[in-house]
C-alpha cells in the first residue's frame, strides 16, 4: 500500500522519530514516503495520490491534515497515529494502539467519518475539526500566537504564564451575546466572554 507519512516530531513528548516510523512502515510491506506537516509539503504529496495518508502527532497537526486533505484529496483516506499530548481526535474516533497496531490496521477496510464544519463569522470562515471557539479561551489562543510570532513566547509550556495570559485577555473583555446556527438550529447563548 502506498503510504504518506505525516509526521509532527514535536508532538507529546517527542520521542517518536520519523525514521523509526518509516521503517516500521517498511517493514509491514507499506511503500512509505515521509512528508513533513508543512502544507505546500503535503500538498505535493498529495499529487503523488498515495493510497492512505497516516498522520502522526496530536490535535493539532491531525486537525491540519484533515483540512488539507478535504481541500486537495477528499478521497484518500486518513489514518491517524495519535502521539500528541491530549489525542482528542483520535480518541472521539476510536483510535487507539500503539505505532505497530496502527500500522497493521493500515490494510483495513474499516473507515469512520470525520466532519470538518465552516465556522462563519462577520470576520470570515474557518474550517475547523475537534473544535471551533470565541470568548476568552479563543483570545488566549490569539494572544498566545501574537506572543509566538513576535518572539516573545516560551519554548516550554509554563502553568503561570497561562494563568497570566487569562487576567490579561479577561481585563479587557466584556460579555455579549451570542447566536449559534448549527444546521438550521439557532441556539442562544445568553452571555459569553468576548475579547474586545
Amino acid at each position: 500500500m502506498r503510504v504518506t507519512l505525516v509526521h509532527n516530531p514535536e508532538a507529546g513528548s517527542g520521542d517518536h522519530l520519523g525514521t523509526e516510523l518509516l521503517a516500521r512502515l517498511r517493514a509491514a510491506r507499506h511503500d512509505a514516503e515521509y512528508t513533513s506537516t508543512e502544507a505546500a509539503s503535503l500538498t505535493r504529496a498529495l499529487q503523488r495520490r498515495p493510497e492512505v495518508v497516516l498522520a502522526a502527532g496530536g490535535d493539532g497537526t491531525i486537525g491540519a491534515v484533515a483540512r488539507l486533505m478535504a481541500a486537495h484529496a477528499p478521497d484518500v483516506p486518513l489514518a491517524i497515529l495519535p502521539v500528541g499530548t491530549a489525542n482528542n481526535i483520535a480518541a472521539s474516533l476510536g483510535v487507539h494502539g500503539d505505532v505497530n497496531d496502527i500500522v497493521a490496521g493500515l490494510d483495513s477496510d474499516a473507515r469512520r467519518t470525520l466532519d470538518i464544519p465552516t465556522a462563519r463569522a462577520p470576520w470570515g470562515d474557518a474550517k475547523f475539526v475537534e473544535s471551533a471557539g470565541v470568548g476568552a479561551f479563543a483570545a488566549m489562543l490569539l494572544d498566545a500566537e501574537r506572543e509566538e510570532a513576535n518572539g516573545v513566547a516560551s519554548s516550554r509550556p509554563n502553568p503561570r504564564a497561562r494563568g497570566q495570559r487569562l487576567r490579561r485577555v479577561l481585563a479587557r473583555t466584556r460579555h455579549r451575546h451570542w447566536y449559534v446556527d448549527a444546521d438550521a438550529t439557532i441556539y442562544r447563548a445568553t452571555i459569553c466572554w468576548s475579547c474586545c
